[in-house]
């Protein structure tokens, strides 16, 4: 009955109810209801960024009522959906704070999931983000009694560089430069396939053929070196020394340096248009 219901308006994803809940916050919270919640951010992708009255988002939903599979599902939806929003929802949604100030990270904390954790730091989320209360993700951390999780979830924050409230600047180390690295490599790479995503049928054919002739005219500039290649062996007027010998099949302008200026910028724009 919903499916039928959403043929007719995708919109209804979006009807508020008491305290503002909608559909997609509602089947966050059922059971093994992952299909209908591909369903619905399928047919309204928009409904992501609609909270509760108290400020919840559908992430800060799936969390409060433990709901880990579903949580995860949203937070890969948001990291790799192809859509002219995606970037604010990776930034916005993720650090979106609640009615007290708590982004996603302070309540996977506080409900003890380190899977919750991990993902939303490889996902871009404000580390050092401070609730009403002046709390960061170290500060709650540090306020919990259960022991089970607590050192990997600490192991995590330390590594990402997790602050608390009244602490300095981190120690810069190695290993944290490396892993921003990574970080934003990562991004760069899910920002390009979005792009890719987004464009139209018509750019994209007109790209794939721009970048053939490119393939095609840097091959055969290799196959026709400028200058052409020795035909047979010859020696240079200077004597048969071995550094001077002409060996059959190299190219000609090889002591050249705009032979090399030419081979360096030919296997660039090679290697360029076949990525």
């Amino acid at each position: 009955m919903v499916s039928r219901l959403l043929q007719v308006d995708g919109d209804l994803v979006r009807t508020k109810g008491k305290e503002g809940i909608t559909p997609l916050h509602y089947v966050v919270v059922v059971d093994d209801q992952l299909d209908l919640l591909a369903e619905f951010l399928s047919v309204c992708p928009d409904s992501i960024e609609d909270v509760t009255t108290r400020n919840e988002t559908v992430l800060h939903i799936a969390l409060k009522y433990n709901k880990l599979e579903a949580f995860k599902f949203l937070v890969e939806w948001i990291r790799h959906k192809s859509s002219k929003n995606s970037i604010f929802w990776e930034r916005k949604i993720l650090n979106w704070k609640n009615e007290e100030g708590n982004i996603v990270l302070h309540i996977a904390i506080s409900k003890n999931q380190p899977e919750a954790v991990r993902l939303l730091l490889k996902s871009g989320v404000d580390i050092n983000a401070k609730n009403l209360m002046g709390h960061t993700a170290g500060d709650i951390l540090a306020e919990q009694t259960q022991v089970e999780n607590n050192n990997e979830i600490r192991v995590m924050l330390q590594h990402a560089g997790a602050l608390l409230a009244n602490s300095s600047l981190p120690d810069y180390n190695y290993s944290r430069y490396l892993r921003s690295i990574v970080s934003s490599l990562e991004e760069s790479l899910i920002r390009c396939s979005r792009e890719w995503g987004m464009i139209s049928e018509d750019k994209r054919n007109a790209l794939l053929v721009v970048c053939t002739l490119l393939i095609t005219v840097t091959y055969e500039g290799v196959l026709n070196l400028p200058g052409g290649i020795w035909q047979e062996d010859r020696s240079s007027k200077h004597g048969i020394h071995k550094s001077h010998a002409m060996i059959a099949g190299t190219p000609i302008g090889l002591r050249l340096l705009p032979f090399w200026l030419f081979l360096a910028s030919n296997s660039v724009t090679f290697m360029f248009s076949y990525s």
